[in-house]
């Protein structure tokens, strides 16, 4: 039977979006491969590049459209109508360059070349989430943040291994589909086999203890004001919010009121009004404040400054006691990639903050505890969270503002990723959001107080301190490395196969 693969790679373009929150559909990534499977199947290898290539296009420009909706000004928005196009591209090469290596898989080694795919897929996935470039977004492991049972093992393996979970199932779907009768009741049993191993190993995750009876009390003020353009209006009208909804925390024993990314204008530090009424609130509820702002700092002698995406502690009586700089900065939103490097690009008119990256992996203290400020989408990179984690930090405050992103799907999407880096170190997180989603993240991925978008919103919770090590937080992404060098590997063996077979 002859199948056309340019429609079923539509086809599994569209499925692995809609996999993706905050659809209720993470189950669909489990089959989402297996029509692009078939219809590369026995195909020349330039048919199977194009049709992949067209799958990843359809996935990327599905799960990414909301950037084109982002607020900007109207001259920049055709920059991100083509920003998502790239992207889409970028998706494109991301699934055609693993189906590329199947293709040759599968004529070196016949049917037993498909166990190749998912150390191929997903080690391509690895690496491209490293680097300051890192384009983590559309990770497979992403897809089954609603099933937190299941994933539990990201402890061990992180991404990583969820995503190799992922692409394994699609692999054994289509097995069963595909493969000879004999072959497929031999893949059964196998399947079997793993899955009596593999269910008890998730549940005595979910029983082992990785917090203690430590807790504090943190409390999340999403002030609900989308950004606009009307910059003054709306920075006063956020501050009335944030002050308004703060004052009503004063009879509750809360240890710690987070408020979102860019809570008040200006470079905090200078803005000396801003800073005594703050001021003036946290002596009030006698509880320290975290809040987003911007900072600089001279860069020398030469009377210039950087400029920093950064949070600050306001502590009762004492004001201003620590500051972080966001590390990792949204590429051509916050600045452009090398312009350290190429300073004339700072000239460039594509809207970005032209902020410098912090160097410093700070830990903040109330009393004696240690918590890690994570600024909007730092909390995306596993390392990056790892380095705080293994400074010493016992729980985790992710502040950011996603209402530039409007009402789409972007802001689930971020809001979700957050999840697997509590499982990953077994740590807890209180979000705290602009416009939403807000929410408080125990060790195991657990979700409480999780808020609807674009409502006014103060909540509290105590959530637990940190004990303990995970493999992960430990040792790092010794699975991902390993799917590297098994892929590797494996594409050596295709290359010495076809030369031998020559």
């Amino acid at each position: 039977m002859k199948r056309n693969p340019y429609p079923l790679a539509v086809a599994s373009g569209v499925l692995l979006a809609l996999s993706f929150p905050p659809l209720p559909f993470g189950f669909l990534g489990f089959i989402a491969f297996v029509p692009l499977l078939a219809g590369t199947r026995g195909k020349p290898v330039g048919i199977v590049f194009r049709s992949s290539m067209l799958g990843g296009i359809t996935f990327g420009v599905c799960l990414l459209y909301w950037i084109a909706n982002m607020w900007v000004e109207p001259n920049i928005r055709p920059f991100l109508i083509g920003g998502v196009g790239l992207l889409g591209v970028y998706m494109g090469f991301a699934f055609a360059f693993p189906f590329l290596g199947l293709a040759f898989a599968r004529l070196a080694f016949g049917a037993l070349g498909l166990l190749c795919f998912p150390f191929f897929f997903v080690g391509l996935e690895f690496l491209r989430s490293l680097s300051h470039l890192g384009f983590p977004w559309g990770s497979l492991a992403y897809t089954q943040t609603s099933y937190v049972k299941l994933i539990q093992f990201a402890s061990f393996t992180s991404v990583a291994g969820v995503s190799f979970w992922v692409v394994s199932i699609n692999l054994a779907l289509y097995f069963l589909l595909f493969a000879k009768v004999r072959r497929r009741v031999r893949f059964i049993s196998l399947a079997f086999l793993i899955l009596a191993f593999w269910l008890p190993i998730t549940h005595w995750q979910m029983l082992h203890k990785f917090y203690g009876g430590s807790s504090v009390r943190v409390a999340l003020v999403q002030a609900e004001v989308p950004p606009s353009l009307k910059r003054l209006e709306e920075d006063e009208k956020r501050l009335r919010v944030l002050f308004g909804e703060t004052y009503r925390l004063a009879r509750d024993e809360t240890d710690l009121i987070v408020w979102p990314e860019s809570a008040v204008p200006g470079y905090f530090r200078k803005e000396l009004d801003y800073l005594h009424r703050v001021q003036k609130v946290a002596d009030s509820v006698d509880t320290p404040i975290l809040l987003g702002a911007n900072d600089l700092k001279e860069r020398g002698g030469d009377g210039k400054y950087k400029y920093f995406n950064a949070l600050f502690l306001v502590s009762p009586q004492r004001g201003i006691v620590d500051s972080y700089h966001k590390i990792q900065l949204v590429p051509f939103g916050e600045r452009l990639p090398f312009d350290d490097v190429f300073p004339k690009l700072r000239d460039v008119p594509l809207g970005q903050g032209n902020f410098s990256p912090g160097k410093e992996f700070k830990l903040m203290k109330i009393g004696q505890v240690k918590f890690a400020p994570l600024i909007c989408f730092e909390s995306i990179f596993p390392r990056l969270v790892r380095r705080f984690v293994n400074n010493g930090a016992q729980f985790l405050v992710n502040s950011t503002d996603d209402g530039w992103w409007g009402r789409t799907s972007g802001q689930f999407q971020l809001a979700e990723m957050a999840i697997l880096r509590c499982i990953e170190n077994r740590i807890s997180m209180a979000r705290c959001a602009n416009t939403g989603v807000s929410m408080f993240i125990d060790p195991y991925g657990r979700v409480k107080g999780r808020t609807k978008t674009y409502v006014r919103v103060t909540q509290s919770a105590s959530i637990s301190l940190k004990v303990g090590e995970t493999f992960y937080s430990r040792h790092g992404d010794v699975f991902g490395w390993t799917v590297v060098v098994v892929g590797l590997a494996l594409i050596g063996l295709i290359v010495i196969r076809r030369r031998v077979g020559k």
